[in-house]
């Protein structure tokens, strides 16, 4: 069957120059597009059409080629849950370690205020205590002191009682204090020292004249001589009651002699 002459097909093989067509030409209205020498030629019947190098790219329909849309910028449901759930839980710890921390203090400040409330009838108690203390050990020690010097006293008086030579060391610290150039002197002594002080100033003051005089009132082992510018009290009571002021010891009031 031959194609009448009104047929506005060409075939392929008169076609000298074509092209593609493009949405994109319409970008360039000033510019038309070149036509081409001849329309393109619909494949004469029973011969199959050439395929499109390129096949032309689907058009949206505001005319533009469709492309691939971008990837969203926003978080999906799952990360949103995901930042809740993180903000959450450490908004959680953070209350956690504040509670724990005001707690802390308010238990320190309840149990500071609760100590002192019990301490103070304790510390009023261990200052009363502390204070019996100080006193008991002053009494305890005076009265070891006063003890102390009664014992040695009975221990001394012991001694000279048994040394008929005793005396002698208390004359010869006698001398020592008595000047170089005594002329006379005057001593009172127990009557069983007498001769043993007697022999002992002859011998070494033989210039100076004693007055000897027995005296049963002064215990042995004591003395009391006396010169024309002082006096020296060295009887064992005075030296005890001497000693027992530099100790802070009341004197003795008993004026009979140490047995």
């Amino acid at each position: 069957m031959k194609a009448s002459s009104s047929n506005s097909i060409i075939p392929g093989e008169q076609v000298t120059e074509w092209r593609a067509w493009s949405p994109a030409s319409f970008q360039d209205a000033a510019a038309p597009a070149p036509r081409a020498a001849e329309e393109p030629a619909v494949a004469a019947e029973g011969e199959s059409p050439e395929p499109d190098e390129d096949p032309p790219l689907a058009a949206s329909e505001e005319g533009d080629p469709a492309e691939e849309a971008p990837p969203s910028s926003y978080p999906t449901a799952a990360e949103l849950e995901a930042i809740h759930q993180e903000a959450w839980q450490t908004g959680h710890e953070a209350g956690l370690a504040e509670g724990r921390l005001q707690g802390q203090a308010e238990a320190l400040a309840e149990v500071s205020a609760t100590f002192a409330r019990h301490w103070e009838p304790l510390q009023a108690l261990a200052d009363q205590f502390a204070d019996g203390l100080n006193r008991m050990e002053a009494e305890l020690a005076h009265d070891i002191l006063s003890f102390s010097v009664g014992l040695a006293e009975r221990l001394v008086a012991a001694h000279l009682a048994c040394d008929p030579c005793a005396l002698e060391s208390v004359l010869r610290q006698a001398l020592s204090d008595l000047p170089a150039t005594l002329g006379q002197a005057r001593l009172r002594v127990n009557p069983d020292d007498l001769e043993v002080a007697r022999a002992f100033l002859q011998q070494e003051t033989p210039e100076t004249v004693w007055q000897w005089l027995p005296d049963p009132s002064i215990a042995r082992g004591g003395c009391i001589i006396d010169t024309a510018h002082l006096r020296l009290d060295l009887t064992l009571t005075a030296r005890l009651d001497a000693l027992k002021s530099a100790l802070g010891l009341e004197p003795s009031t008993d004026d009979s002699p140490a047995a």
